[in-house]
């Protein structure tokens, strides 16, 4: 699937490993591993209590999951995707993109770099949901401006929920699994930080398709939400943002915007980058939503996303799923 943007799937079959995927696994790419081990990412704090009794600042080497497998079987007639996924750090995948920077910096041309990602990547996964949405008489992408903590922060991502799954969702008790499907347990998790919202409200029926977002050393499954109209889900995220700011925090995602569906141009940035100008969107505050416009730097699943609804029939796939 190395080089395909995104890829329709109708199920996914997943398999779950007990056992950490270490950095020096052969399973991980070498030039990633030795980035990982040359930017110290070993010696990291591998959770906040060991942070604290080291007496250091800032974040630490946490556990998150990555896929080791990921293939398509289609011989039922159904796009299945066969899934292995294994705990692993998050500074594995921190590395691959310390090395992407790198090859930016000695001047290798977008596609160079694009193919040394499609092998490279570890593929930290994650987890998300599109979310189709009319407004004013057109059919619009709800998207999520990132918040300046997370990766990508500022820029556009058209996931109205988005994360990685966390490794406490492959946990076993008795040798049996937790969370009996990890994967929408942790898209459940993000739904409700980010957003306020539970599957049952976003209209989950399962995942849709598989984002290949490895330019960053991340895929992506994505859900499509059904049924959702643009005033639920800005009415939950203000209402969420405040009970955060309340809290004395500030709210995971910077603000929401709807994309119309056709007409969109991005504009080219040094380094292959993309953005979108003059883009209005709802800044969440104490005392409500406001409304902001500028531009706005595009994440890779974000161009993925505006290439395939491109195509008609991908356009039309996506809205008979959210139910138009």
């Amino acid at each position: 699937m190395a080089g395909t943007l995104i890829d329709q799937i109708d199920d996914v079959r997943l398999t779950v490993l007990e056992n950490e995927r270490l950095f020096t696994s052969d399973t991980i790419h070498p030039t990633v591993r030795e980035k990982y081990e040359q930017n110290g990412y070993d010696q990291q704090p591998k959770s906040k209590a060991e942070r604290d009794e080291r007496g250091l600042k800032g974040g630490w080497n946490g556990l998150n999951s990555s896929f080791t497998e990921l293939k398509l079987d289609t011989s039922s007639g159904r796009r299945v995707l066969v899934a292995t996924i294994a705990p692993t750090r998050y500074l594995v995948g921190e590395a691959m993109r310390a090395v992407v920077a790198n090859m930016k910096n000695q001047g290798y041309s977008p596609d160079e770099i694009a193919k040394y990602a499609s092998n490279a990547s570890p593929n930290m996964a994650n987890v998300s949901v599109v979310c189709p949405v009319k407004h004013n008489g057109e059919h619009h992408l709800l998207a999520q401006i990132k918040g300046a903590d997370n990766l990508g922060g500022g820029e556009i991502h058209t996931g109205l929920v988005a994360g990685n799954v966390d490794v406490k969702f492959l946990a076993r008790h008795n040798g049996q699994l937790v969370y009996t499907n990890p994967l929408a347990s942790a898209l459940q998790r993000e739904a409700l930080e980010e957003m306020g919202l539970s599957l049952k409200q976003i209209g989950y029926t399962g995942f849709d398709h598989l984002v290949d977002e490895r330019i960053t050393g991340q895929v992506n499954l994505a859900a499509v939400a059904q049924g959702i109209e643009l005033e639920t889900v800005l009415h939950a995220y203000d209402a969420h943002a405040k009970k955060v700011f309340e809290g004395g925090k500030t709210p995971e995602v910077q603000g929401l915007t709807a994309l119309p569906m056709q007409g969109l141009t991005l504009v080219p940035l040094e380094g292959g980058r993309f953005a979108l100008d003059d883009i209005v969107w709802y800044l969440p505050t104490k005392d409500g939503l406001k409304e902001q416009k500028d531009r706005r730097t595009v994440r890779p699943y974000t161009e993925a996303t505006l290439a395939y609804i491109a195509d008609p029939d991908n356009k039309k796939h996506l809205l008979e799923k959210a139910g138009f």
